[in-house]
């Protein structure tokens, strides 16, 4: 790729912000303020790395050098450059195939039968969705019959839907079956809006409430985000990003309270990559996880594991009150007093003086034993 030119192109546009200032956080390994631009390459004096825009995009985004090469091209509005092409080819027929598949199912979601009705039951009655969030959500329904596995596999490439983790092959006969049968569906796109997997939702049974597509080609899901942009507000007027926990507390928060934008984990840890990846696009991040004590715990735990290796005072943290989730507190107390919580979010240092402290002990405790329990997580005042 040696004769491909993007001497035109400003990297600082990939960076963000932070790289107008004359040194940064970098993006690769946790060292304050050694990241620099340097003749039009990011550049960074402790870990040595020396990135021109492309590969940049593709060490930072977890790319192929190629699809950062078509994915810059698309930014400046010129041709993708031929010899990336079959570079491209693969992971493209993947894309391809999530996005018919899903148009399928939301095909399935509006069927006349009573698996399709229950699944909508639970949208619009049990969730109170509106009807214009569903259709942006891209929310679906995969049936069960069989039927439907075998029109896809005649449809697809079977190896194709396999890698995908949208078919199994039965180990009993020559058949497929899928584990995402008779679940609700939601889409999960990549940053640049490409479907890369779908996570599905049990309605009725014991089997698994949520799943997610295993990790292929184009899927990595430690390394991904579940978000719904909202429909109405414009990206440029979000200054603050709220991590929450499931599918349902991001559409609810962009249907209900769109004032920020949300993300969640895919039923892994929150990490700081993560996190970092989010703070490139937004001033704040409010980490908001469900009132009960599992809730608590897991940010005690991120906070533990994490904060020294995050922008603190860019990062808080709530804990929603009566074991709620977020869905659950916006439908019930509505949008202002969801505003009004989001507003008394706590530092790190505070949300574990308020939660783990408190927790041990429901005196006040004096300061020497509160500055010993916070250097435990890592917080020095």
């Amino acid at each position: 790729m040696s004769n491909i030119n993007f001497s035109n192109f400003d990297i600082r546009s990939l960076v963000g912000p932070q790289s107008h200032q004359e040194s940064f956080d970098c993006d690769f390994h946790v060292d304050a303020g050694s990241a620099t631009i340097q003749d039009n390459h990011y550049c960074c004096s402790a870990c040595g790395v020396k990135f021109d825009g492309a590969m940049y995009l593709a060490q930072r985004d977890n790319l192929s050098l190629s699809e950062s090469v078509a994915l810059i091209s698309r930014m400046q509005k010129t041709k993708i450059p031929t010899e990336v092409l079959p570079d491209l080819k693969d992971k493209l027929k993947l894309y391809k195939i999530n996005q018919s598949v899903n148009e399928l199912l939301r095909e399935h979601l509006q069927k006349d039968n009573k698996w399709a009705a229950n699944a909508r039951d639970y949208v619009f009655k049990s969730r109170e969705l509106r009807s214009d969030i569903v259709e942006h959500a891209g929310i679906g329904f995969f049936p069960g019959s069989k039927q439907f596995i075998d029109n896809l596999v005649r449809d697809f490439d079977a190896e194709l839907l396999e890698n995908l983790g949208l078919i199994t092959k039965s180990k009993r006969d020559k058949g497929y079956f899928s584990l995402f049968s008779n679940r609700l569906m939601f889409p999960i796109k990549n940053k640049y809006g490409q479907i890369c997997a779908f996570g599905g939702r049990q309605l009725e049974g014991d089997r698994a409430k949520y799943i997610n597509s295993s990790n292929s080609l184009i899927f990595q899901k430690r390394n991904s985000l579940y978000t719904v942009p909202s429909p109405t507000v414009e990206k440029t007027k979000k200054e603050v990003a709220v991590v929450v926990e499931g599918y349902m507390d991001v559409i609810s928060g962009t249907q209900r309270a769109d004032r920020f934008d949300y993300f969640a984990g895919l039923g892994t840890a929150l990490n700081p990559g993560q996190v970092r990846h989010i703070l490139r696009s937004y001033d704040e991040v409010i980490i908001c996880k469900d009132g009960d004590k599992a809730g608590v715990n897991s940010t005690l735990d991120f906070i533990k594991s994490h904060n020294s290796v995050i922008e603190n005072n860019r990062v808080s943290y709530i804990a929603l009150p009566d074991n709620m989730d977020p869905d659950e507190f916006l439908r019930n107390k509505g949008q202002s007093a969801f505003y009004s919580i989001m507003e008394s979010a706590l530092s790190a240092k505070d949300f574990v003086a308020s939660h783990a402290l408190r927790s041990a002990s429901k005196n006040s405790v004096d300061d020497l034993v509160e500055a010993e329990a916070l250097d435990s997580f890592g917080i020095h005042p």
